[in-house]
């Protein structure tokens, strides 16, 4: 698996796209409907909102599994780091990584958001753009 992993540069973007999936997919999920139109008038919440987050969620936890592999436990610096200047002017610079611990928040939470998306399923009933919107911009 980690020679896999290695061949298609797993740790060159895993972060980013860790970061990146969920804010994408916030801004999909509040472009989606507010409501489906009923014969009656007026309309019903859609699942949408709350299918996608899970989803996205899903995916999130897929993408994040492969650091498992990849991470090197004999290694002692980051690992999958991310070192961008950001604003070169100032000398900042926008840097990621992971050690042992951080691998672990990371796979733990990408393990729990779906389980929030299926423990609020039934609850949520108003607003579930912006609840699943806000929810997905925290995990990042």
């Amino acid at each position: 698996m980690a020679s896999f992993l290695d061949s298609i540069g797993y740790n060159l973007w895993v972060l980013p796209a860790l970061l990146a999936i969920p804010l994408v997919g916030s801004v999909i999920v509040l472009l989606i409907p507010v409501r489906q139109p009923t014969e009656a008038g007026g309309g019903v919440e859609t699942p949408a909102a709350r299918q996608l987050a899970l989803w996205l969620f899903v995916l999130e936890f897929v993408v994040s599994v492969g650091l498992w592999w990849s991470f090197n436990p004999a290694d002692t610096g980051w690992q999958a780091p991310i070192d961008v200047a950001w604003i070169p002017t100032w000398g900042v610079r926008f840097t990621l990584g992971v050690d042992g611990i951080a691998l672990m928040m990371v796979l733990l939470t990408t393990f729990i958001m779906p389980l929030s998306i299926l423990g609020s399923w039934t609850s949520i009933r108003t607003k579930t753009r912006s609840y699943y919107s806000l929810l997905l911009i925290l995990s990042s």
